[in-house]
């Protein structure tokens, strides 16, 4: 019998004679488990969403994510615009050559179980989760999809500039590269650019 038919009977049947409690209470199992069954679907949908975002977020951190000689050439070109510095180049190390998060779908699952030894109830939880990792489609799904690329963590930074023995300078140079990198100052040297080399 279709579900279709079966709930025309059921109405009929209601039709026909005057309602019962159980009648009334079946309406209302039935309404329950069409909510259990419409609600999940929402959830999925939203988390999907969620995860779309995050993608598009990933793929837009590694289209902005600089090299080390273009942050290099940057950072030369912003000093070299401080009073008094000069021509500038800037030799930028690194501890490691950065991390890549590779994105992972996490499915866990809980079970509890209840012992009763004489008067004592014993509880037992069980949780198992599981980790697969996501393929990136537009690679054709043989490449893990990178959620997150966290930058190298830097060394130090050498900067030589043609104005690096004045003391007001140099003080300028340090400040800007502290506000701009996550360095301690003992890492940052800076010195005098020499004016044969530096073709002035």
């Amino acid at each position: 019998m279709k579900q279709g038919e079966w709930f025309r009977q059921m109405f009929g049947r209601l039709k026909k004679r005057k309602p019962e409690k159980s009648d009334y209470l079946i309406l209302v199992l039935i309404g329950i488990l069409l909510l259990v069954i419409v609600l999940p679907v929402g959830d999925k949908k939203e988390t999907s969403k969620q995860e779309e975002e995050q993608k598009e977020q990933a793929v837009q951190q590694k289209k902005e994510t600089v090299s080390g000689e273009e942050l290099e050439r940057r950072l030369a070109d912003i000093l070299s615009q401080i009073e008094g510095a000069g021509e500038v180049v800037v030799m930028i190390t690194y501890k490691d050559s950065g991390t890549q998060i590779v994105e992972k779908d996490i499915t866990s699952q809980s079970s509890t179980e209840e012992e009763t030894d004489g008067s004592a109830v014993h509880h037992t939880k069980d949780t198992q989760s599981q980790q697969t990792t996501v393929y990136d489609e537009a690679e054709n799904g043989n490449t893990p999809f990178i959620s997150q690329e966290l930058a190298p963590r830097i060394e130090g930074i050498l900067v030589v500039a043609s104005g690096g023995d004045d003391p007001v300078v140099k003080q300028n140079i340090s400040e800007a590269v502290l506000a701009l990198f996550p360095v301690e100052a003992h890492r940052i040297k800076i010195a005098k650019m020499n004016w044969q080399e530096g073709g002035q």
